[in-house]
């Protein structure tokens, strides 16, 4: 990532849908509560319209090119490459000198191939999987399969992490399956889990031989904080330039935790030309470094205004949500 106003990274949330049903997946798993609100929306709110990016493709490059930025975009879910048009999506994009792509798969299908009979690895940015071990297990049986089509891909010259999520239901295996990959000619990154398993907040809840086992074999992934966030409230901050968020509805945020509206990629938006403060009590942003010009020097900010900031916060989550229902 690049921070400046001559490039953005457009983190894209393509839909929810998902071939796997991985037990600690933040975005697929809870339905109910979403249940209830797209009820709740189908009597007070009339329906709004679902756009398909493959339909409004031609319109959404023109407004990307008008910002006369390099823009990487970075697609995610749920999986992408379930999306309808998917790889005709991407040819379509990477046809332009000013743009490339990202990925975040479970690389589970053959949708894969047919990106990369048409995008040259360097139109790839990155491609970012995770083993899912318990999930590919119950679907395909092994992950013999699943480590050889990583392994083509190295090979042919793109750009790919596979994580394992320490979850700690899996810490039993971790070791063994760690071991498994690398023999195989695969090395897995090992990721804390964030999220609440039975009651308790990890990665802060892990035991002391987790933290231990972290410490010794994957020294950049020891610090266990509670969430990994961080409060930059008050901070220059260049999310809204240089990175933003697209939803499935094509909403355009700074971030993906201040929802402040930048437009739309289906009707319009505006890209911001400098920094911004952040109003966020605590930042989920990945590389969170690179997004700040201030780094060293805090600005006074009373506990009103954080109260301010949290409650806003505490909206912004509820809009989404809404919206996204």
């Amino acid at each position: 990532m690049h921070p400046s106003s001559e490039y953005c990274y457009a983190n894209w949330f393509l839909a929810e849908k998902c071939n796997f049903r991985c037990f600690y997946c933040s975005v697929v798993n809870p339905q109910r509560p979403k249940r209830l609100i797209r009820k709740i929306k189908s009597v007070v709110s009339p329906s709004r319209r679902r756009y398909s990016l493959y339909d409004e493709l031609d319109g959404v490059i023109e407004r990307f090119l008008r910002t006369g930025r390099k823009i990487t975009f970075g697609f995610t879910g749920g999986e992408p490459l379930i999306y309808p048009h998917f790889a005709e999506i991407c040819k379509r994009l990477t046809s332009f000198d000013e743009f490339s792509i990202s990925i975040d798969s479970n690389l589970s299908t053959d949708a894969i191939f047919r990106i990369t009979e048409s995008v040259f690895p360097e139109k790839v940015e990155y491609i970012f999987s995770a083993l899912h071990v318990l999930e590919r297990e119950r679907v395909f049986g092994e992950i013999d399969s699943f480590i050889e089509r990583v392994l083509w891909l190295k090979n042919e010259g793109y750009r790919i992490d596979v994580n394992y999520v320490m979850h700690p239901i899996l810490f039993d295996r971790i070791e063994r399956d760690y071991r498994y990959c690398l023999d195989k000619g695969l090395k897995l990154s090992i990721k804390k889990f964030k999220g609440v398993y039975q009651g308790k907040k990890y990665p802060a809840s892990y035991t002391a031989e987790m933290k231990d086992y972290l410490r010794e074999n994957f020294p950049s992934e020891s610090s266990c904080d509670p969430f990994g966030s961080r409060n930059f409230l008050g901070r220059n901050c260049n999310s809204g330039m240089s990175i933003v968020n697209i939803w499935e509805s094509g909403d355009i945020t700074r971030c993906i935790a201040d929802t402040t509206s930048l437009g739309n990629v289906y009707s319009g938006f505006d890209l911001n030309e400098t920094a911004q403060p952040c109003i966020m009590a605590n930042c989920p942003c990945f590389d969170p470094i690179r997004l700040f010009d201030d780094m060293d020097h805090a600005p006074e900010i009373g506990p009103l205004s954080v109260r301010i900031a949290r409650i806003r916060q505490a909206f912004h989550v509820l809009k989404r949500v809404w919206q996204q229902s």
